[in-house]
């Protein structure tokens, strides 16, 4: 049995030195640990280290229970498990593992294994005998299906095959599956279950997005009522006002529609729904058109009802040619789930001379069917019939079409088409009994029948919704979205800057022609308002509504803004689709700073304040053509951070809501001495998190051309314990050894604005994160003494012994004191002398140059901390 001195002399050998931790939990967070139990060794924390050579001789240790071996750079050969037969946690992750090794297998009393960032293609049988198993996570490998044997693990309560926020340097690594197997259902006591959603069918991903519940309802009821085929797809006429939508949506339905005139014509406003059967290969094939109106004002509705499984038809007025296909495009890509799209060109008596590139968007957009016709409306000739034809022919070959769906759920949408015909609504209960009489009585049942219908736009039920929304369900969504976009656009309202009362609103409904009854007039309003479409927000004590899409597009009202010193941050997005800004302002309207009784908002920006700390939020277009937020903080640090992580929050939580799919960066502010004094230059997150995964710690300012930290630059844009993608990339930055000092929720600060507090958090650098640096040091020397040759093996040898006889918190004038930094810096300048003359590479390997180079940025950390001299940049730079 291996001894712990025996074990730490091993590991020493790998400049590693182990630290023991009082709990299994504490354990699997803290690398470089172990873990003791009536002094036998029952745990091992070595991730990120490289055992390859004594993986042989740590797996000796028989007493071991908890072993994580995250990123060794193991290469497993045959009995390699054969005295660990008591592990109950293992962690193989990161370590592009192709096949699993057959000793694993007899880990009879393994309990969690993360086999999570290899190359696994399939899951050979004999892993699905490990049934004491209750946490598996297989993301990052490139598995295409789920074996039905994996569902014989009747004690898993955790099930991962993906994880959204991953560190891999191979990102391309992802699990592509399309269906769940109904053996699914005999996990019994799984909690927790995550899978690319991307990847799943139509059907599947429907009941995916509404929960674990949800997924095993819908494969329960398909198992119990056997299955049915439902042909019916949504078409949508989308386009700019007067391009013919509604013309052409008439003329599908009825060949001898008459056009009107064009002088006489109102454009659609809100969205026109009609029915449409037609007969294909002896199929009957029902569709439902949506004809949506162009208004600018209409375009925060399109996350709402451009939808995923629909035929998207975009019109194009040939002889004006203002048609914007590049927004028209981007939103469909967005919402619709590389839905298909047919483009096609009114021409009414005008030969075509089209703006639109076909190859070129197909290109782009390659995700999607792209299809171009022409048409003039004002003939009926061949041109007519091939547009009907293709329009026909690519609603059957939706992917969706034919799926087979548990057969009650096709009875029951039936029944509800002919209930729309006569009511725009009908109560929870009354849907109840429509699926008590196909012989759907289960409550649970039809909550996921629900959610279903209302996913793919069959109905509008907000069955979470604690306001009334819950009781009622919304057949016809035009009846809808009329009530709702003839406020928006009535001029009284508009005159008014999108400010109304309650009572003016209802009076208004009143009047309308659809003659809203009294019982909806509040749950329409409730529509309105955040969590739902966020069109509107009610005035603090008042019952008064602003809707802020209809706001001044600049704030009248003068208020003066310095921004030296400010905590900065900023959303960037190649397409930013529209209303983002308003949505969050009716979501933190609370927080809308008043000043003389007059609130600091206007349609594209909005003032926030919490506590000591106040935001200026704005979308603006960059000098590049990017659109952006920009978020500019002023007051208070911890508060400051606090307001941030707020609104972060909030638009995350749009995107995340109405935009999965969205395209955009995330830009972390400099804090280099040039930039905490003026706005500062950005860097993406993903530049960062690249940086990370190639065990980067710095990276240059473009304005100061100076090295900043990475660590500290997440660290000034986060508060402790906050679950931001920064967070949690800052601490796999702490599992590679590096710190930063962060604010925690329950410290006091006096400090009155950033730049104190930039100033406050450099001194407290060089109290806490001293220690930390050197270690860092020391970590590197110790790399880098792997790769040069003897002499200085020696040489390097002593500096390390120098730097531990420090003890382990040396204060900075002992540092000094001792002249190590400047011993190091001459060796590092030496590394660099030496490879200019002989233009060779220390122990011919560019690895030592990498390593001197890396060493010699943490000096420049440590020496700073110091108040000593740095190495030029040039020597050290990448």
């Amino acid at each position: 049995m291996m001894e712990l001195e025996k074990l730490k002399v091993l590991l020493e050998e790998k400049y590693v030195n182990i630290s023991e931790v009082y709990s299994d939990d504490e354990l699997s967070k803290k690398q470089d640990s172990y873990l003791l139990e009536n002094n036998f060794i029952i745990g091992l924390n070595l991730k990120n280290v490289d055992i390859k050579d004594i993986v042989n001789q740590i797996l000796e240790i028989e007493t071991l229970k908890y072993l994580y071996l995250n990123n060794v750079n193991i290469c497993f050969e045959d009995r390699l498990f054969f005295k660990c037969q008591n592990l109950q946690s293992l962690d193989l992750s990161s370590n592009r593992l192709k096949e699993l090794p057959k000793e694993l297998f007899e880990l009879k009393n393994l309990q969690y294994l993360n086999l999570s960032g290899n190359e696994l293609n399939e899951l050979p049988k004999e892993l699905f005998e490990l049934k004491n198993l209750q946490y598996l996570n297989l993301s990052g490998n490139e598995l295409n299906e789920l074996p039905k044997e994996l569902f014989e693990l009747s004690r898993l309560s955790q099930l991962i095959f993906y994880d959204r926020f991953s560190i891999n340097k191979d990102n391309e690594k992802v699990n592509k599956i399309n269906t769940i197997p109904n053996e699914f259902i005999n996990l019994t006591v799984l909690t927790y279950f995550r899978l690319d959603e991307e990847y799943l069918s139509s059907f599947y991903k429907t009941a995916y997005e509404n929960g674990l519940e949800n997924l095993k309802n819908t494969i329960k009821q398909k198992i119990e009522q056997g299955t049915s085929q439902l042909y019916e797809a949504k078409l949508l006429f989308v386009g700019e006002p007067g391009a013919g939508k509604t013309s052409l949506m008439e003329k599908i339905i009825n060949k001898n529609y008459v056009l009107k005139d064009k002088s006489n014509e109102v454009s659609t406003l809100g969205i026109d729904i009609k029915k449409y059967k037609f007969n294909y290969q002896d199929v009957e094939f029902r569709t439902n058109m949506w004809d949506f109106g162009g208004q600018q004002i209409q375009y925060m509705s399109h996350q709402f009802f451009l939808t995923p499984n629909s035929l998207y038809v975009l019109v194009g007025d040939d002889r004006k040619q203002h048609t914007d296909f590049d927004y028209w495009f981007h939103i469909i890509n967005l919402l619709s789930d590389n839905s298909p799209i047919l483009v096609v060109l009114n021409e009414i008596n005008h030969k075509s001379i089209t703006n639109f590139d076909l190859k070129a968007y197909k290109e782009r957009f390659d995700t999607h069917i792209i299809d171009l016709e022409n048409i003039d409306l004002s003939k009926m000739d061949a041109k007519y019939d091939v547009v009907k034809q293709k329009i026909e022919s690519m609603l059957f070959n939706l992917p969706h079409i034919g799926d087979e769906l548990p057969a009650k759920w096709v009875d029951i949408r039936n029944d509800l088409n002919k209930t729309a015909e006569n009511d725009y609504y009908i109560s929870f209960k009354t849907f109840k009994e429509i699926c008590e009489k196909h012989g759907l009585d289960n409550n649970s049942y039809i909550k996921t029948l629900s959610n279903h219908f209302h996913n793919i736009g069959i109905f509008l039920h907000y069955s979470e919704d604690t306001n009334g929304l819950s009781e009622i369900i919304f057949l016809n969504p035009k009846w809808v979205m009329d009530g709702i976009y003839s406020v928006l656009a009535d001029k009284t309202v508009n005159d008014n800057n999108g400010k109304f009362t309650k009572e003016w609103l209802f009076d208004f409904w009143e009047k309308h022609t659809n003659n809203y009854p009294d019982d909806i007039k509040n749950k329409l309003l409730t529509l309105m308002l955040k969590d739902k479409f966020e069109i509107s927000y009610k005035l603090e004590n008042e019952d008064t509504f602003i809707s802020p899409q209809l706001l001044p597009s600049i704030l009248t009202y003068e208020y003066s803004w310095n921004y030296s010193n400010n905590l900065f941050y900023r959303f960037q997005y190649p397409f930013m689709p529209k209303g983002i800004v308003a949505r969050l302002i009716v979501r933190l309207n609370h927080l809308i700073i008043k000043e003389n009784n007059i609130e600091l908002v206007w349609k594209k920006g909005v003032i926030f304040k919490y506590q000591n700390a106040k935001a200026q939020v704005t979308e603006k277009e960059t000098k590049e053509g990017l659109k952006v937020i920009d978020i500019s903080i002023d007051g208070d640090r911890f508060d400051s951070q606090n307001l941030l992580s707020k609104i972060k929050n909030e638009i995350e939580n749009i995107h995340r809501k109405s935009f999965p799919n969205l395209n955009f960066e995330e830009m972390i502010p400099c804090i280099c001495d040039k930039c905490i004094k003026e706005k500062p230059h950005y860097f993406s997150f993903s530049t960062l998190k690249n940086y990370i995964s190639k065990e980067k710690s710095f990276i240059t300012c473009e304005k100061s051309v100076n090295d900043v930290s990475i660590a500290k630059l997440l660290g000034n844009v986060i508060i402790k314990d906050d679950e931001s993608k920064e967070s949690q990339l800052l601490e796999y930055i702490k599992e590679k050894g590096l710190n930063v000092n962060i604010i925690n929720n329950n410290s006091s600060n006096s400090s009155t604005n950033v730049s104190d507090s930039m100033n406050m958090n450099q001194t407290q650098t060089v109290e806490i994160t001293i220690s930390q640096t050197i270690n860092q040091v020391l970590s590197e020397l110790s790399s880098l003494k792997r790769k040069v040759e003897d002499d200085d093996k020696e040489e390097i040898a002593e500096i390390i012994n120098e730097f531990k006889e420090l003890g382990e918190n040396p204060s900075k004038e002992k540092i000094i004191e001792s002249g190590l930094l400047s011993d190091l810096k001459d060796k590092i300048s030496e590394f660099d002398e030496t490879m200019q003359e002989t233009g060779q590479v220390i122990s011919k390997t560019s690895k030592a140059i990498q390593s001197a180079k890396s060493l010699g940025r943490t000096y420049n950390e440590l020496a700073s901390l110091c108040g000593l001299p740095n190495i030029p940049f040039f020597i050290v730079k990448e």
